[in-house]
């Protein structure tokens, strides 16, 4: 017994965000124990965007299950608040990023410490 391809690509398909997610908390860790690290200031707003991510991610769920029960106006309004709050969390992001740079606090520091995690979540919608 085979599988459809499609059935295997939908497998395979998380495993890429998943090790890069890997990677980015391997090479964060190290870079933590180097001489010169200095650690951000974390806004507050950025616990806040981590639970309409959250949100986001149950709100799709939900609509995943009522599309399994064929249930098309829970589907609608699922995908609808899921993306809403997709939208609310990329516009969080951005604000903490505003914050942070008001603050000046990126002078001397590398890109890696917060520009690529905030845009691998956004984009890949992964906590």
């Amino acid at each position: 017994m085979t599988l459809p391809a499609a059935k295997i690509g939908l497998g395979v398909f998380p495993l890429s965000p998943a090790s890069l997610f890997a990677l980015f908390i391997s090479a964060y860790s190290m870079r933590m124990n180097m001489v010169d690290w200095r650690a951000l200031p974390v806004p507050r707003l950025l616990w806040f965007n981590t639970g309409v991510l959250v949100l986001s991610t149950c709100r799709a769920a939900w609509a995943h299950m009522a599309a399994r029960r064929n249930d098309m106006d829970h589907v609608i309004v699922g995908l609808c608040a899921g993306g809403a709050s997709a939208v609310t969390f990329l516009a969080g992001q951005l604000l903490a990023w505003q914050q942070l740079s008001v603050r000046r606090v990126f002078r001397g520091v590398q890109p890696g410490q917060f520009l690529l995690l905030p845009d691998h979540r956004g984009r890949t919608g992964c906590i």
